[in-house]
């Protein structure tokens, strides 16, 4: 569980990363080309992969205790937050939301920095949050979530809950 979480949030570091330190000519060669069409495949899998999990060892050690809800599944957090329809603003949510997403939408900034001969540049870049949108029955909800939030709270959430009941 944790090493998805070290997955997800390397992926989104990387892109960082890339943005930061690769200045054209280079950025435009085709592995830096193949990287930014792979980058959002990949977070799509790998945010799709911890939810599973998350969810899974949420619900494992929920039907491990006694009937009071587990302080994890409830935790707030600002990771999310609903552009339509409502919901807990809880880590189980973000996790129900990735897993029952139609789509990520990526959003976009830049990334400006100074290369190794002081010359500044600017990239395009992925940020870390993503919209997602879902039907609930006949109610359509929409959210953004920070994936690289999520990913430290879901590590964190995971430690205690193992723990706690040694999963």
């Amino acid at each position: 569980m944790k090493k998805l979480c070290v997955e997800l949030a390397s992926v989104i570091h990387a892109n960082f990363h890339v943005a930061a330190t690769v200045q054209l000519p280079r950025r435009e060669s085709s592995l830096y080309q193949d990287f930014d069409e792979h980058y959002e495949s990949v977070i799509n899998t790998k945010a799709i992969e911890l939810a599973v999990n998350l969810r899974a060892l949420i619900d494992r050690c929920a039907s491990l205790s006694n009937p009071k809800p587990l302080e994890q599944a409830g935790r707030q957090t600002t990771a999310i937050s609903f552009l339509q329809g409502r919901g807990p603003t809880t880590l189980r949510e973000c996790a129900n939301k990735v897993i029952h997403a139609g789509y990520f939408l990526f959003q976009y900034g830049r990334y400006d920095s100074v290369a190794e001969d002081g010359q500044s540049f600017s990239n395009r870049v992925q940020e870390s949050t993503v919209e997602v949108s879902g039907w609930f029955g006949k109610d359509r909800w929409q959210c953004r979530l920070n994936l690289l939030q999520f990913a430290e709270e879901a590590h964190l959430a995971a430690s205690e809950l193992e723990q706690q009941y040694g999963q």
